[in-house]
């Protein structure tokens, strides 16, 4: 069962039932010479533009962009003013190759090159098949991106990648990465660059911190802040249930150790979610009415399990989602009855209006 239509049709469901950028405290000289390294700038005075820097190690002559998503080959509808020179400054001449990526002139493995790009962060003005898919955002309160709307890379061996941030003073970084310093992070393989989630903002953070784990939660947006105390007390419960659960905190295959993820729990008036990576983003709604309240902590409840089941399990193809989501809603009711977060007539509710009366009018049954 695909995620993205399973919740689309669980909303549904529930439904019926001012400053410039000042200078940056990260210069040019002080990031050190890796492989490869981003500068990213947010203007607080023109948020929907992001302004990259990158210094990249080719592999080969092919720039691209992130290859998952819906619809990939939107991420470099969003590049504009894509500038490529060599180390010493000269322009490099580039082409492209078709709707996802470029071939740069005169590659070759180990030549450095720099790129210079905006991206222009209106994804919302388009609509998005299954949900937010990952797409970068701007509120009142800061900008969310995914490094797949964000980053364009070479190769797919890449380690140890360094970002670094340009934000006015105000404005603060949430980032799923190791960080290094003020506004300086790494991230450990081209996949976690990729498949990662940010916020850059006003919000605010919490940390909860279980062993060598530690669950990052951004909350944005005042109707969200001021419910904070309920949101951490229900998620530490939610933690610390599937912590005991599983026999211990998530874990990732060798290579890709998971040490941090982040809830980003952004107001919102419809609700919705998703899971990029180790980092979940979740649109909630305290003003709702009280089914779509229970429906918003099922929506956490869920995506937060696949932290476990979804790592740890491995499938072919997608003909088999179902047993993972499956699983996942299964632990999901336990952990928020066990939790006293709803209760039994909540469940029962979610039972037949939501599970039940889905399965008995979709057009599949008994085929």
């Amino acid at each position: 069962m695909n995620k993205k239509i399973f919740f689309s049709t669980l909303i549904i469901a529930v439904l019926l039932s001012s400053c410039a950028i000042k200078k940056s405290n990260v210069s040019q000289r002080s990031i050190p010479d890796v492989a490869n390294k981003y500068m990213l700038t947010f203007n607080e005075s023109d948020p929907k533009l992001v302004n990259i820097e990158a210094k990249i190690t080719l592999q080969d002559s092919l720039l691209s962009m992130s290859e998952n998503g819906p619809v990939p080959h939107r991420w470099p509808q969003y590049i504009k003013n894509l500038e490529i020179t060599d180390k010493n400054g000269k322009s490099i001449r580039y082409q492209k190759r078709d709707s996802t990526a470029w071939f740069v002139d005169n590659a070759y493995n180990g030549k450095r090159i720099n790129l210079h790009y905006d991206v222009k962060i209106d994804h919302e003005d388009k609509n998005w098949p299954g949900g937010i898919d990952g797409v970068a955002f701007v509120r009142d309160w800061g900008v969310m991106a995914s490094g797949r709307a964000l980053f364009i890379t070479n190769g797919d061996e890449n380690k140890n990648i360094e970002i670094y941030y340009k934000k006015s003073d105000n404005w603060k970084v949430s980032a799923p990465w190791e960080q290094k310093g003020e506004n300086r992070y790494t991230a450990t393989n081209q996949w976690k660059l990729l498949e990662s989630l940010m916020f850059v903002g006003t919000h605010k953070e919490v940390n909860l911190k279980r062993e060598e784990f530690t669950l990052t939660f951004v909350l944005g947006g005042n109707s969200i802040l001021k419910n904070e105390e309920s949101y951490t007390a229900n998620a530490t419960k939610v933690l610390d249930y599937y912590i005991d659960l599983m026999g211990g905190i998530p874990k990732s295959a060798p290579g890709n150790e998971l040490s941090k993820a982040m809830v980003i729990i952004n107001e919102g008036e419809q609700i919705d979610g998703e899971v990029i990576g180790d980092d979940i983003s979740i649109f909630l709604n305290p003003n709702a009415a009280p089914q779509e309240q229970v429906f918003g902590w099922f929506l956490f409840a869920h995506e937060f399990f696949h932290l476990w089941n979804g790592k740890s399990l491995r499938f072919q193809d997608t003909s088999t989602d179902w047993f993972k989501e499956g699983i996942t809603n299964y632990y999901t009711i336990k952990s928020l009855y066990n939790t006293q977060i709803v209760n039994e007539e909540a469940i029962k509710g979610v039972m037949n209006n939501l599970f039940y009366n889905r399965y008995i009018n979709d057009s599949g049954l008994g085929s």
